[in-house]
């Protein structure tokens, strides 16, 4: 392999391009868990809001 200063450029580019990379992919998956934790607190109160509606209907009809 010939290291010549553009291949050494070259690989120098890839690398700092793979860590940008890397670095956003980081950033997403924090604010996809950030997501995640919202979605599943609201799923959670959207269950309890229905359990209890079913309950008062239950009551209702009994």
């Amino acid at each position: 392999m010939d290291l010549d200063i553009r291949t050494v450029l070259r690989w120098l580019i890839i690398g700092v391009i793979a860590l940008l990379g890397l670095s956003l992919v980081g950033v997403l998956v924090d604010v996809a868990g950030a997501q995640l934790q919202l979605v599943l607190k609201a799923g959670a109160v959207v269950l309890v809001v229905l359990l209890v509606i079913r309950v008062l209907e239950g009551v209702r009809s009994g």
